[in-house]
């Protein structure tokens, strides 16, 4: 099934991002951010958090810094990350109803449309796309994009919020999976998320077989 398919590419593109060396992850633009904010006198917990509701950085960058850089506990680093990730998500996709502001971020949204999984089949099929696209933590993805992916998609702020926040614990354990324990689990990762993705691909194939069986 295409869902699949679209599945299985991504969890090979997470897979591969996972057996990155961690410190490389921690780029010198992030680490240069990170001792900014500590001069502007913010405590280390909120970094990470602010760090990750950065566009350019997202939390790619604040959970390698929080847990290489700056030697915070795990749980707080991913914890302290999903929220800053998530913290611009309704705020967008909320502002992206007003045509003014549509107008204004034309060009985000042409990409948007460009970037939009190719999904055929029922809203499932569209939001677990638009969590996979979330999910693969490379560059041009990630949750800013994604409410603008969401909103070329056509749905509704809620369920791109439910969708995008899938999408960002699915960026945040990979993430954080290399920067703890490296490739050893970034293989186990990657594989989880391939028979996951698979499952649903085809759960969602085997359900629509079913109601065109029922509608004939």
């Amino acid at each position: 099934p295409p869902l699949a398919l679209a599945g299985l590419a991504a969890a090979v593109a997470v897979t591969a991002v996972l057996l990155t060396p961690a410190p490389v992850l921690a780029s010198a633009l992030a680490e240069s951010a990170a001792e900014f904010l500590r001069g502007s006198h913010i405590p280390d917990a909120l970094i990470p958090l602010v760090l990750s509701a950065v566009p350019a950085l997202e939390l790619r960058a604040g959970i390698p810094v929080g847990i290489l850089v700056l030697g915070l506990p795990l749980p707080l680093v991913v914890a302290s990350a999903i929220v800053g990730n998530m913290l611009p998500v309704p705020l967008i996709l909320l502002a992206l109803r007003a045509e003014r502001v549509r107008k204004v971020l034309a060009a985000a949204l042409a990409r948007g449309e460009k970037l939009k999984p190719k999904t055929a089949g029922s809203k499932m099929a569209a939001l677990v796309g638009l969590a996979v696209f979330v999910g693969v933590p490379l560059p041009g993805t990630g949750a800013w994009t994604g409410a603008f992916v969401a909103h070329a998609m056509g749905l509704g702020v809620g369920e791109a919020a439910v969708a995008i926040f899938g999408g960002v614990v699915m960026a945040a354990a990979a993430v954080a999976a290399v920067c703890v324990a490296g490739a050893e689990l970034g293989w186990k990762v990657g594989m989880a998320f391939v028979a996951g993705f698979v499952a649903v691909g085809l759960k969602d194939r085997l359900g629509r077989k079913e109601e065109a069986v029922k509608g004939e």
